[in-house]
């Protein structure tokens, strides 16, 4: 199963969030992991690319933490929150589609 945790800091933004695991839908073309992991990257090219931020990582098979500085200025931190939004959208999605295979938490920091 894959585990997404967005962590919120006071302001109601994502901090950071972390993804583990792998969904196990399929042997082969797992389109659930697939899926999981496309968008994430892609959200972290784009807040890298777009945004212009640079973001904090670590990554291993079955396991991605990214984490974005807390002092962006306004127009960074808007760009930042839509893209960390979209993928924490994106992945309840899935979890409502998919619900054995992946879920999706949300903490404060």
């Amino acid at each position: 199963m894959i585990s997404a945790e967005f962590s919120r800091r006071t302001d109601g933004s994502i901090g950071h969030f972390t993804i583990r695991g792998h969904a196990g839908y399929a042997d082969e073309n797992d389109i659930v992991c697939a899926s999981v992991s496309a968008v994430s990257f892609a959200i972290c090219e784009a807040i890298e690319k777009l945004a212009g931020v640079t973001v904090g990582y670590e990554q291993s098979d079955g396991y991605l933490y990214v984490t974005t500085p807390a002092d962006l200025s306004g127009g960074e931190a808007e760009k930042v929150a839509l893209l960390l939004e979209t993928l924490c959208l994106f992945l309840k999605d899935l979890a409502q589609k998919y619900g054995d295979y992946v879920k999706v938490m949300e903490s404060d920091e």
